[in-house]
């Protein structure tokens, strides 16, 4: 019986950052979530604000994104009600995952990748911020 593998140490640092990214950001607002995804996938998504209206006016008014959606990487404010999502956190460990993708993960990685997720090791993939980070986006 083969014994299982031992995870690369560079394969625990992107776990690190993913639990970070999982841990600091809201998996139900779909908003803040997909204009996360939009800057960082450099698609251009058009983000339909018809139903996100009440979740546009949190975003707004507690500063998680500025008025033409850009998420505000700068805040950080641990009064706000209902779980705060501290965006400078979010930002370096979402900042340090695409660039490691945008410089290619080693074959050995992608080995331990596979093992533990379906989605495709992409950054304009949905179901990679979906699975990996546990994020809802818009559809």
């Amino acid at each position: 019986m083969d014994k299982p593998r031992k995870p690369s140490k560079l394969f625990l640092r992107f776990i690190k950052h993913v639990n970070v990214i999982r841990d600091h950001s809201r998996h139900d607002n779909v908003l803040i979530n997909t204009s996360l995804y939009k800057h960082f996938s450099e698609q251009d998504i058009k983000i339909n604000l018809d139903n996100f209206t009440e979740e546009y006016d949190f975003a707004i008014e507690y500063g998680y994104l500025y008025p033409d959606l850009t998420p505000n990487f700068t805040f950080n404010d641990e009064t706000i009600p209902d779980d705060p999502i501290d965006m400078q956190i979010l930002g370096k460990s979402l900042k340090k995952i695409i660039d490691f993708m945008d410089i290619g993960a080693p074959v050995g990685f992608m080995k331990y990748y596979q093992d533990y997720f379906e989605a495709p090791f992409d950054k304009t993939d949905k179901k990679f911020w979906e699975e990996v980070f546990k994020m809802k986006i818009q559809d």
